[in-house]
């Protein structure tokens, strides 16, 4: 994370005010930056910038993702995402007596795509 980012979050008064991602200020431009530290527009105007990080929202936290651990890809879930570090857990199909196995990724995570 840069320290020129600024964390936008969601909504206005009245709103939960969750972390959506940042907006990173370039040369008079803007580009919206998701948790997971991807790059979600093009160089643009702040409105868009804002735009893309309200209609992206968090769920894609939710999504199925694979992490690359020594050559291998381990299909796992986000538990845990900021601007520090990123924690992903084993993905177990809803299984309850498997031992629970976490991934702890500096930010922004390598080697952690959609599955």
């Amino acid at each position: 994370m840069r320290e020129s980012w600024i964390p936008h979050r969601r909504g206005d008064t009245g709103r939960d005010s969750e972390l959506l991602g940042w907006i990173d200020p370039r040369g008079g431009e803007f580009v919206a930056i998701d948790l997971l530290g991807r790059e979600l527009t093009a160089p643009t105007d702040w409105t868009s910038a804002e735009e893309a990080l309200e209609d992206r929202g968090i769920g894609y936290l939710a999504d199925a993702y694979a992490l690359e651990v020594h050559g291998t890809l381990v299909p796992v879930r986000i538990a845990e995402a900021s601007a520090v570090r990123i924690v992903c857990v084993r993905e177990t199909y809803g299984s309850i007596d498997v031992p629970r196995e976490e991934f702890t990724l500096a930010f922004p995570p390598v080697g952690l795509r959609p599955r």
